[in-house]
């Protein structure tokens, strides 16, 4: 994982409440009840994400679900229609607070928070909110309404399931131009969205079921769906078998844990529509058929394995010559045979203790290097971006006040984020000769509404402008301040600055790569299975989604790693972090697939040969390997 986004994996992988996990105070001004007075009993509440929907609760556009937009937790309850108790937890992970604990059961896929409540004895009706604001404002995005009755002298232990309100839809298919006279399986995925716009990520029904219709009233084109493992079933270690709808015009989507295919026979030419429809809310696709297309991209996988027990691989990277390195744990990188792939040479920096990540090829031919002190697994203090030469095996250290994510090579040399002191770092050339030492370039905080220092968005990606300027992309990883795109001039100064998403604040994007036109592809940390492309090089700030299926059998939660790479042709491929499934995204057409790949195993890096072979290094229990396919 990533160093720089630990917290939003944090908050990300278990929702908004794992934030919130011992320690601090909550927010004095917007809690009541928080001491212990005559008349009042200790209740315990527990919130559990991935709850079963409890009853037979026919409310529109509803589902069970803890968003990752929420901020806070509102608890009110009323006695004979009188307010008696009112109470505000701060989720954001800028406040911890004592009287909430949050954490995972023995499954790991169940998230429960107990929050401390000190309630009025008697009877009387719990409101439960969670809301997109810190202080409890904003958009309530669940809610529940619980009559409770308190009883003296014992703990009084309540359990609720929240209701989130879906505020829009979209629907995507994996291939919305199939090609003429293949018959093809296109997987259709329906994604409900709150106020926020974050995506619901697994609730184990809905209220109601999403109904998609095929439009195409050809015998060419059905709908199938596919029924397979939920959470629940996965924590317990049973699995449903593998079974298909019967084909028909229509199906019905009751959890994200059935997946909507539609069977495509190859034989329709004209352009056709998919609806979805969930209470009120309608989303639709095209479909169109086109012209075949050369497609063999992925269709030439093989695993290169290492001896049993070697050092692992990460990070490889071709040099100007075409040779293969990765880097080793050790502070080492190897080189690679072109034809094995076997490790044929070790080269260890002469620094003890130091570790080598992340490389990038510098204007020089040689390669650069994100260098730390190893202290219990973290780099530390003191940080280096460290040379490595392919022809000499020389290295060579360029300061660094913080760990330089995410090196980019630009007209005005080799520029990087220091994330956690908030600046850029730049290493000028002069040619293809590299300064003696480094620059570093304040980044002004964006003129966000929530000041608190954990929640602002701060440098993670520096790509270069068009106009000879630079983009900063700056994220704040808690869902409260957004992500905003910014410009800069290589000496440092602001020259604009705005939110990606328009009035989107909860939107959390981590950008992943530049394409040869200029623009910036995101990886979407609120909706997990998401890519954006934001249109940088002509229009900022309008971007082009793109749905990646879901990876059903596991959460039916598919993030994606740092492990992105663009081939020639501006197609993205990515990794699973689910299932280490190799991903594919085609720029000309919006298909997705998802290919073989070495899966049930862990990749450390990716990158494309420059006969446009991917290349990815992992391990699979003790045996590292370099697995390869083609993409073109």
């Amino acid at each position: 994982m990533k160093p720089h986004i630990t917290r939003a994996l944090a908050v990300t992988a278990l929702v908004a409440l794992a934030a919130c996990s011992g320690g601090g105070a909550a927010i004095p001004a917007k809690t009541a009840g928080s001491t212990a007075s005559n008349g009042h009993g200790r209740a315990t509440l527990t919130i559990k994400r991935f709850m079963p929907q409890i009853g037979t609760s026919a409310k529109t556009r509803r589902v069970n679900e803890v968003s990752f937009g929420t901020n806070s937790l509102v608890i009110d309850a009323t006695q004979n229609s009188a307010s008696v108790y009112h109470a505000v937890f701060d989720l954001s992970g800028a406040v911890f607070d004592n009287n909430l604990n949050c954490g995972t059961d023995s499954s790991g896929f169940y998230q429960i928070c107990t929050a401390t409540l000190l309630l009025p004895l008697g009877s009387e009706t719990l409101n439960i909110a969670t809301n997109s604001a810190r202080d409890g404002s904003g958009s309530t995005l669940g809610s529940a309404t619980l009559p409770v009755t308190i009883l003296n002298a014992q703990d009084n232990p309540l359990a609720v399931t929240l209701d989130g309100v879906a505020a829009s839809m979209k629907l995507f298919a994996a291939d919305p131009s199939p090609s003429i006279g293949t018959p093809e399986t296109i997987a259709l995925t329906t994604q409900l969205y709150d106020a926020t716009g974050t995506v619901f990520i697994a609730p184990q029904n809905y209220t109601q079921p999403v109904v998609v219709t095929d439009l195409d009233t050809s015998a060419s084109t059905e709908l199938v769906t596919t029924i397979s493992q939920n959470s629940t079933q996965r924590a317990a270690g049973a699995a449903p078998a593998p079974s298909n709808s019967t084909p028909a015009k229509t199906a019905s989507i009751p959890d994200r844990y059935t997946q909507a295919n539609l069977t495509y026979d190859g034989t329709l030419t004209s352009a056709f529509q998919i609806t979805a429809a969930f209470g009120s809310l309608n989303a639709s696709v095209t479909i169109t058929p086109s012209a075949a297309a050369p497609r063999p991209a992925g269709t030439n996988p093989q695993t290169h394995s290492w001896p049993a027990n070697s050092p692992r691989g990460y990070d490889p990277i071709y040099d100007s010559a075409g040779n293969l390195w990765v880097t080793i744990t050790g502070g080492k990188i190897a080189s690679l045979d072109p034809a094995t792939f076997q490790v044929t040479a070790t080269y260890t920096i002469p620094a003890a203790n130091r570790s080598l990540r992340a490389p990038v090829l510098g204007p020089d031919g040689g390669i650069y290097l994100n260098s730390g002190t190893i202290s219990n697994g973290a780099t530390t203090a003191p940080w280096f971006v460290t040379r490595f030469d392919p022809a000499t095996h020389a290295f060579t250290d360029f300061a660094a006040n913080d760990s330089v994510l995410h090196l980019v090579n630009t007209p005005t040399g080799l520029w990087g984020a220091e994330r956690n002191i908030g600046k850029l770092w730049q290493l000028p050339f002069t040619g293809t000769t590299p300064a003696a030492a480094a620059n570093e370039f304040a980044v002004s905080m964006p003129p966000v509404t929530d000041t608190t220092t954990v929640l602002e968005p701060l440098p993670t990606r520096v790509f270069p402008a068009a106009d000879g300027n630079l983009w900063v992309v700056e994220t704040s990883y808690a869902a409260v301040d957004g992500t905003w795109l910014a410009k800069y001039s290589t000496t440092g100064t602001l020259v604009s600055q705005a939110l990606v998403v328009a009035g989107n604040p909860s939107l959390a994007l981590d950008a992943q790569a530049m394409d040869a036109n200029g623009n910036i592809w995101f990886a979407n940390i609120n909706n997990g299975n998401e890519f954006a492309r934001d249109n940088t090089a002509a229009t900022p700030n309008t971007l082009t989604t793109y749905a990646v299926p879901r990876l059903y059998g596991q959460n039916a939660f598919s993030e994606t790693t740092q492990f992105d790479v663009l081939d020639p042709a501006g197609n993205l491929w990515f990794i699973s972090s689910l299932t280490n499934q190799t991903g594919r995204i085609d720029l000309g057409t919006g298909r997705v697939d998802l290919l073989a790949g070495p899966n049930a195993s862990n990749i450390f890096g990716i990158t494309i040969a420059p006969n446009g072979t991917l290349v990815e290094a992992g391990q699979s229990g003790t045996t590292p390997f370099i697995f390869t396919t083609n993409t073109n």
